[in-house]
């Protein structure tokens, strides 16, 4: 994950943290007039807060701004006590009022749910809120978060009104691609849904979308068989990963699903679509010898990150990728190849391995474990995760995936 992502998280975070505080948090019923596009109330001046921030932890790493809230964050790894000394004063100064319970350490709800939907991990989340009578709400959070390729200490001071965000229909949870209460019931609007897909940046259609899409499978299989071949990638991405999820009921797409991997240019999309064929049992013989040949074409070295690679996967990775596809899809006496082969790679990495090796090495540890999550009977895995989880170098994404494959692999 990129680092524009995790500031992205960030504000995801911030948001969905005030957004779900309870209504007599922020006494008053109407919003300050004063709160406005740009956030400031007329008692808090926030740039004068920011700019003494500034001057006592450095210059701001990014700054945010939409309708009722603005926000700035900064690469920080000290104490949050030395930015709360500087924000706490002027707070009071102008009306607001700490939470006696807003300091909070480790992972809650509202930020598990964040980061599932996210994709990152977090070792730890500190913050202190301060609310005003006129529903303002300033946060200063510190989370230290992660990806299989990123690590980073940030600190965001935030100042929002979730009431007047609300009554003006500005989003203050992190984004739902679709509430319950829209689900689609015709045709044309299961086409509205799906395109768009296209929109929905580095969310997946949630589990009340999927469910819809299963239940009622013989009546919108033309649509979301459209969708596999839509000319915006992230509709094809998502029609890919909806399939998936729906499972064998889904197998009859499996032609169409094979059809387009055949010409897909995408690799992103590729892989999904290779999650799919594997998810919904789909196995003919063309199928069979198009998937071995493709993993047979592929590198199976150990490559370090490329600077230039743009976010795209390695050979070995689409390898892996497929291995774990294979496993599902082959004959029995097959099998084991490709489980050995996914397998080799939760082994921890060499201490004699260079840095940047072993920087590559984990990328291939992070896609070992995510397809395993598809190797539905791969249980002699599980003391291998085990053992993962007991390492003390780690990556901080251990702790949170690996429990998951195992929960699948033990049929939890």
């Amino acid at each position: 994950m990129k680092k524009h992502l995790l500031l992205v998280a960030v504000l995801c975070m911030a948001m969905h943290i005030v957004g779900c505080q309870q209504r007599s948090d922020t006494p008053g019923n109407v919003p300050s007039a004063s709160t406005t596009g740009d956030a400031k109330t007329s008692q808090l001046n926030f740039e004068t807060l920011l700019e003494a921030v500034d001057s006592s932890i450095g210059k701001r790493y990014q700054s945010m701004q939409m309708e009722g809230m603005v926000s700035a964050t900064y690469q920080y790894s000290g104490p949050i006590e030395k930015v709360v000394e500087i924000v706490a004063p002027r707070a009071v100064d102008a009306g607001f009022s700490e939470k006696t319970d807003s300091e909070t350490f480790g992972a809650g709800p509202a930020e598990e749910e964040v980061q599932e939907k996210m994709g990152f991990d977090m070792k730890s989340v500190q913050k202190r809120v301060f609310t005003h009578p006129n529903g303002d709400v300033l946060t200063v959070m510190m989370m230290n978060i992660s990806s299989n390729d990123l690590e980073m200490s940030l600190l965001t001071i935030q100042l929002m009104n979730p009431m007047w965000m609300a009554a003006n229909g500005v989003q203050t949870r992190v984004p739902q691609s679709q509430a319950p209460s829209s689900i689609p019931t015709e045709s044309g609007e299961v086409r509205a849904l799906i395109d768009s897909w296209g929109g929905m940046g580095i969310y997946m259609p949630d589990s009340e979308q999927v469910e819809f899409l299963h239940e009622n499978l013989s009546d919108v299989g033309q649509e979301l068989e459209a969708a596999l071949e839509h000319e915006d990638s992230g509709v094809r991405q998502r029609a890919a990963y909806a399939i998936a999820k729906i499972g064998p009921d889904a197998q009859g797409f499996g032609p169409s699903l094979f059809e387009q991997l055949k010409q897909e240019k995408e690799q992103l999309v590729r892989i999904y679509l290779i999650d799919a064929l594997a998810a919904v049992r789909f196995k003919d013989r063309e199928t069979l010898e198009f998937l071995r040949a493709e993993y047979d074409s592929l590198d199976e070295e150990n490559v370090p990150p490329s600077m230039f690679g743009g976010g795209k996967y390695s050979e070995v990775d689409e390898k892996i990728n497929l291995a774990g596809a294979l496993f599902v899809l082959d004959d029995q006496d097959s099998s084991q190849h490709y489980y050995e082969f996914v397998t080799r790679w939760l082994a921890p990495p060499p201490d004699d391995m260079n840095a940047r090796n072993k920087s590559g090495y984990w990328e291939r540890r992070w896609m070992a474990v995510i397809s395993l999550e598809g190797m539905r009977g791969a249980t002699e895995a599980i003391p291998l995760l085990e053992a993962m989880l007991k390492e003390e170098r780690a990556k901080s994404w251990v702790p949170m995936h690996v429990p998951r494959v195992l929960r699948v692999l033990r049929g939890n």
